[in-house]
C-alpha cells in the first residue's frame, strides 16, 4: 500500500517530484502552474497558525479551479472538515449552509463570492476568518495573502 493522500499533502513523498495538478478555468483544463503541494502545505500551515483546530469546519465557495482545489486540500491537510459550497448557491442557502455547519473559516474564490459572505457575516457568529483566493483584476493581493479577520473570542480573552 502506498502512503495516504494526507501524508502526501503534508510530507512530499518524493521531494524532487513536481506536483502535476491540472485544474479547470473557464471550462478548460490548464497546464500545471507553480508548486501545488507547496501551496497546499503553506496554506494549511497558515490555517494552523491562525488557530484552526482539528475538526473545525471550513467552507470553500468557489468554481472548479486551482485556487479552490488548493484551499480545499489545505483544509483537509490542516485536519479540519471541508464544507464545499457551489458558487451558484442562493444567498439564503449560503447563509443556512454557513450557519448550520458552524464554519469558522470561509474561503471565497473571487471578490463577488467574498462580498456575498461578508454581507452575511453579521448573522454568522461562528465565522472568524474569511479568505480570498483570487482578486483579479483588482488591486488586491491574491491567494489568501489578504484576509478579512475578526479575532476569535479565544484570542480576545488571551489578549493576542
Amino acid at each position: 500500500m502506498g502512503p495516504s493522500a494526507l501524508t502526501v499533502l503534508i510530507e512530499r513523498v518524493d521531494g524532487d517530484a513536481p506536483s502535476a495538478v491540472l485544474s479547470r478555468s473557464g471550462g478548460s483544463w490548464g497546464p500545471p502552474t507553480g508548486d501545488f503541494l507547496h501551496d497546499v502545505r503553506g496554506l494549511a500551515a497558515a490555517f494552523v497558525g491562525y488557530g484552526l483546530s482539528p475538526g473545525s469546519r471550513v467552507a470553500v465557495l468557489g468554481r472548479e479551479e486551482r485556487g479552490t482545489l488548493c484551499g480545499g486540500l489545505a483544509v483537509i491537510a490542516a485536519g479540519a472538515t471541508l464544507v464545499p459550497l457551489d458558487p451558484a448557491i442562493a444567498d439564503d442557502g449560503l447563509r443556512r449552509a454557513l450557519s448550520s455547519t458552524g464554519a469558522v473559516y470561509a474561503i471565497a474564490s473571487d471578490e463577488r463570492q467574498l462580498a456575498r459572505i461578508l454581507a452575511l457575516r453579521p448573522e454568522l457568529p461562528a465565522l472568524e476568518l474569511v479568505l480570498l483566493i483570487s482578486a483579479s483584476p483588482s488591486e488586491r493581493r491574491p491567494a489568501a495573502s489578504i484576509c478579512t479577520a475578526r479575532l476569535s473570542r479565544k484570542r480576545r480573552r488571551s489578549g493576542t
